[in-house]
C-alpha cells in the first residue's frame, strides 16, 4: 500500500478546488476529537485509514474510504453528524465498525463547511465514480 497520494483522486481534488471547498486537516475518528473541533455547520465530511494509507480500486487507488455530509438543520450539523457516526447511530456504522474492528485499522476524518452539503457529497461521490468505476468503499449508495 501506498502511503501517499501521488495523482490518486485527481477528479475529486479538481472537484473540490473548482467547488472552493477548504478541508480541515486530517483528525483521529474519536468522539473527544469532534466535540472539540468539528464546527456546528452544515457540510462534507471524508473518511481514511490513519496516515492516509491508499488502496487499490477497480481502476487505480484512494485513500478515501467514505464521503459523507450533514443535513441542513440544526440537528444535522458536521459535528452532530460525525458524532452519530462514531456513536453507532449512523447508517454506515456497521461498515465502518467492521472495517476498524475487523481490520484493526484506525480512521481519520477531514471535513469541509459548505452551504449545500447534499451537492457537494453528490459531485464529490460522482467524481469518485467516474475515475475509479466505483463508489468508496465504505459507501453503499451514490449521493442523494
Amino acid at each position: 500500500m501506498r502511503t501517499k497520494n501521488d495523482g490518486n483522486d485527481r477528479l475529486i481534488h479538481q472537484g473540490e478546488l473548482a467547488t472552493g471547498m477548504t478541508w480541515s486537516s486530517w483528525s483521529p475518528l474519536r468522539g473527544d476529537q469532534i466535540r472539540y473541533v468539528v464546527p456546528e455547520e452544515y457540510g462534507i465530511y471524508k473518511l481514511r485509514q490513519a496516515g492516509g494509507k491508499a488502496v487499490p480500486r477497480f481502476v487505480g487507488e484512494s485513500e478515501i474510504l467514505y464521503i459523507g455530509r450533514s443535513g441542513i438543520s440544526r440537528t444535522r450539523t458536521l459535528k452532530r453528524r460525525l458524532l452519530e457516526l462514531v456513536g453507532g447511530q449512523h447508517v454506515a456504522w456497521p461498515r465502518v465498525n467492521r472495517v476498524q474492528e475487523g481490520l484493526k485499522i484506525s480512521l481519520e476524518y477531514s471535513c469541509a463547511v459548505t452551504q449545500d452539503p447534499a451537492l457537494s457529497e453528490k459531485l464529490l461521490l460522482m467524481l469518485y465514480e467516474k475515475e475509479h468505476y466505483e463508489l468508496p468503499p465504505l459507501n453503499h449508495i451514490g449521493g442523494l
